[in-house]
């Protein structure tokens, strides 16, 4: 994280937009995977103005992703979906990259600020599968503790345990990291 912020000091002191561009994109992907919501916020925020500012779309829709998401846990609702749909339109147009889309999703249908035709939990397995498929543990981790609070909420204790905890085990490290303290607190809480 001191590298990242070196970096993004360096890239604006210099005033290169290529290394400001990659600097930011490094730090707000590094914030976000850390679910440091004030920092991503901040981070993808000026990614997001520098993007657009020059009109590169695979920028944008990174940092639009990272700053709806921000937005998002911080109950930005609209300004968070109008974020999230203009980034799923330059994702389109630029490459295929698996972010926390389906797990973002669930959770704006939690908190109702989202319709769709499927409910939370359609999204949560979706992005569990998508995670597997990635062989992307910490998100698969994510999805996995969101789905499992939403089953745990609706009396299905057990089924939410057994979702989460072979997840929960596989991991060695980063056990100060955010995701994983959820989900320990999580299945503390279904014993």
């Amino acid at each position: 994280m001191q590298s990242a912020a070196e970096s993004v000091a360096l890239g604006e002191k210099l005033g290169h937009v290529p290394s400001a561009l990659h600097a930011l994109w490094f730090a707000a992907t590094a914030h976000f995977l850390r679910r440091e919501t004030a920092l991503t916020a901040d981070c993808g925020a000026r990614l997001l103005a520098l993007a657009r500012e020059h009109g590169l779309t695979l920028y944008q829709a990174h940092s639009g992703t990272i700053h709806g998401w921000a937005l998002a846990q911080l109950g930005g609702g609209e300004e968070a979906l109008a974020d999230l749909r203009a980034s799923f339109c330059f994702w389109a147009e630029t490459s295929k990259v698996m972010l926390d889309v389906g797990g973002l999703r669930g959770d704006l249908l939690r908190a109702g600020s989202a319709e769709e035709e499927h409910g939370p939990e359609h999204f949560y397995r979706q992005a569990i599968a998508i995670a597997q498929d990635q062989q992307a543990k910490s998100f698969e981790l994510r999805a996995a503790t969101a789905l499992a609070r939403l089953e745990a909420g609706q009396g299905r204790r057990g089924q939410a345990r057994e979702l989460l905890a072979p997840v929960y085990d596989w991991f060695t490290e980063g056990f100060d990291t955010i995701d994983l303290k959820d989900a320990k607190a999580l299945l503390d809480e279904l014993r």
